[in-house]
């Protein structure tokens, strides 16, 4: 009853009354912010078998919160993005962080790297991203890229150049890799 009354919007309504996987599978893809595969998905929801994160869409696609384009799947609308995040808690926040950024990185494209990189910060696994984020400079000195760490972390993070999560990441990265002049001797 105490629900009921706190709840005055009838998507929380329609968001809290979804199963605890569906919420998993809903705030998985209000936290990655842009359509997800579904191999991504099933990675990222903890013990949950593909057969489940399938049915967990396709309940949601039913009720109209997802909608999917080929293999790829997404909320059907901003607010339902924002109002999921807003329902979830910090514990929830962050491991769904985890799953996403360790699902990302299984996926081995560049772009989940980056993204993998962010979604560890948000969890607060600073070492994690730290980790994925040397892969990340590594392969741009390899393709000749000469910016300096310090600007490909804040390319990475969205961040201006001297904020703690920069700093963090800069400091993972070898002295004599995070310029491409720098030579080991």
């Amino acid at each position: 009853a105490c629900t009921d009354v706190t709840v005055t919007s009838p998507l929380d309504h329609r968001l809290q009354g979804c199963t605890v996987r569906e919420r998993a599978v809903l705030l998985a893809l209000a936290l990655a912010g842009t359509s997800l595969p579904m191999r991504v998905i099933h990675r990222a929801i903890e013990h949950a078998t593909t057969a489940q994160v399938t049915d967990a869409l396709s309940v949601l696609e039913a009720k109209g919160l997802v909608m999917s384009h080929g293999d790829s799947w997404q909320p059907s609308h901003d607010l339902i993005l924002e109002r999921m995040i807003a329902l979830s808690t910090a514990a929830e926040q962050e491991a769904t962080h985890a799953g996403l950024a360790e699902a990302m990185l299984a996926a081995g494209q560049s772009t989940g790297q980056i993204a993998a990189t962010r979604h560890f910060l948000s969890a607060r696994l600073e070492a994690r991203a730290a980790r994925a984020f040397t892969h990340i400079v590594g392969r741009a000195r390899r393709s000749g890229d000469p910016r300096h760490a310090r600007d490909l972390a804040a390319d990475v993070v969205g961040a201006r150049v001297g904020s703690r999560d920069v700093d963090v990441l800069v400091r993972a990265v070898p002295w004599w890799q995070r310029s491409a002049r720098t030579v080991r001797h």
